[in-house]
């Protein structure tokens, strides 16, 4: 992104957007222990195609 000219400080904050996040899941015997994901993106993200 930054070869294409996008400032520094908006390439931050879409990386702050898929890093770190606290995820919690939803099961049958309830809702489970948050955890933290660090990695990947979110399943059909319209961001996607421009990483």
């Amino acid at each position: 992104m930054l070869h294409i000219d996008i400032p520094v400080s908006l390439v931050e904050w879409i990386i702050s957007l898929f890093k770190y996040k606290h995820l919690r899941v939803v099961t049958a015997y309830g809702l489970s222990d948050g955890f933290i994901r660090n990695d990947g993106i979110n399943q059909g993200d319209a961001l996607f195609p421009l990483l």
